[in-house]
């Protein structure tokens, strides 16, 4: 990987302790996988609204 000028990798993170020392940059992409970047996409059941970071919290005494 060294020599490459792009390196793709198909994974979230554990890929990172690997690559960082050869990489000049490392770019994230949202693939749409099973859970990507975005986790305000997932549908929540039985989840205690609001919770951070999903949504916005006025104040620490909104907190749950």
């Amino acid at each position: 990987p060294e020599r490459k000028a792009v390196v793709s990798c198909k994974n979230m993170h554990h890929f990172r302790a690997g690559f960082t020392p050869l990489a000049a940059d490392i770019m994230s992409c949202d693939s749409g996988g099973l859970t990507g970047y975005q986790y305000q996409r997932l549908t929540y059941h039985k989840l205690p609204r609001p919770i951070w970071p999903l949504d916005e919290l006025l104040d620490e005494s909104s907190t749950t």
